[in-house]
C-alpha cells in the first residue's frame, strides 16, 4: 500500500491545524494509529473513511473530549493536546453537530444568544449577575442580541429566529447548531457529518451554505456523503482502521487506487459510502 504523501499547506496559506503521530487506544483497539494531519488557514479539508475507521475519535482527540495517548495537536501556533475542551474552544476550535446543546424550550435567537455567552464567560457573568440564572436578561443585552441574529442570518434562520427549536424540521436544526458554532467566534469548524439524516433538498441547502462558509472559515469536514465532500474540499484525508492511508487534492483522492479498494468503491467513488 502507499503511504500517504507529506502535507504541505499552499504557499498562499499557512497551517492553521497539525497533528503529529496521534494514537488512541481502547484496550487492544489502536483506533487512531499515529495520524498525521494538517488543515491550512484557507482550507475546507475533508476526513472521510468507512464506519469504525476512526474519524469520531480523532475528531475527539482533536477538541479535548478525547485524551490522545501519544502525539502531538497544534493549533493557531499552540501545542494544545493538554488542554481542556473549554481552553481549545477560547483559541477557537468550535466543532459542531454532535456536541452542541440545544435547549429545545428556547427559541433559536435565545440558543444563539447562550452561545455568544459561551464563547466570553466573563461577559455572560457581568451581563446576568451570575453564570447561567436569569437568562431573561438577556433579552435587554443589544449587542449581544445582535450578534446572535448576525449568526442566524448567517445560518440561514433569520427568519425562523423566534421559533421554538423543537419544532425545527431536521435540517433547520443542524443550521441552528451551525449558527451556535459560529457565535463561539472560530478560527476553524469542525463538522461531524452535517448532512447526515438529511433529505436531498436539505443537504443541497446546507452544502450552499457551507460554500457560502468556506471563504471565511477554514473546515475540517467529517461527511459520508461523497458528492458533497468533492463539491467542498480542497484536500481530502482518508481513514482506515485508524491510520491514514492516503491525503491530497479530490482528484487525486478520486483515483487512488488503494482509496478506491478501501473505500470508494470500483464503481461507486462518488455516492454514499
Amino acid at each position: 500500500m502507499n503511504q500517504p504523501a507529506t502535507l504541505q499547506p499552499t504557499m498562499s496559506q499557512q497551517t492553521l491545524l497539525t497533528t503529529r503521530q496521534l494514537v488512541k487506544r481502547f484496550g487492544g483497539l489502536l483506533a487512531t494509529d499515529h495520524v498525521d494531519l494538517e488543515v491550512g488557514t484557507r482550507e475546507v479539508h475533508a476526513l472521510i473513511g468507512p464506519n469504525g475507521a476512526g474519524k469520531t475519535t480523532l475528531i475527539g482527540q482533536l477538541t479535548g473530549e478525547l485524551q490522545s495517548d501519544s502525539g502531538s495537536i497544534h493549533f493557531d501556533g499552540a501545542a494544545v493536546q493538554s488542554e481542556s475542551v473549554d481552553a481549545r474552544a477560547r483559541r477557537g476550535l468550535a466543532r459542531s453537530y454532535q456536541i452542541t446543546q440545544i435547549f429545545k424550550d428556547f427559541t433559536c435567537l435565545e440558543n444563539v444568544m447562550m452561545a455568544v455567552l459561551a464563547a466570553d464567560p466573563e461577559r455572560g457573568a457581568r451581563t446576568r449577575g451570575t453564570a447561567w440564572g436569569a437568562w431573561q436578561a438577556l433579552h435587554h443585552d443589544d449587542a449581544i442580541r445582535h450578534e446572535a441574529l448576525a449568526a442566524l442570518d448567517t445560518s440561514g434562520l433569520t427568519e425562523r429566529a423566534d421559533t421554538l427549536t423543537a419544532v425545527l424540521a431536521h435540517g433547520e436544526h443542524r443550521q441552528l447548531e451551525l449558527a451556535m458554532a459560529l457565535a463561539l467566534k472560530p478560527k476553524l469548524l469542525l463538522l461531524d457529518e452535517p448532512l447526515a439524516g438529511m433529505s436531498r433538498a436539505e443537504s443541497e441547502v446546507m452544502i450552499a451554505l457551507l460554500q457560502k462558509l468556506r471563504a471565511h472559515y477554514p473546515m475540517l469536514l467529517v461527511e459520508h456523503d461523497m458528492a458533497a465532500v468533492f463539491a467542498l474540499a480542497d484536500r481530502i484525508s482518508v481513514l482506515v482502521y485508524g491510520k491514514v492511508i492516503a491525503s491530497g487534492e479530490p482528484e487525486a483522492i478520486r483515483t487512488n487506487p488503494d482509496v478506491r479498494t478501501a473505500y470508494l468503491g470500483e464503481d461507486n467513488e462518488a455516492d454514499h459510502a
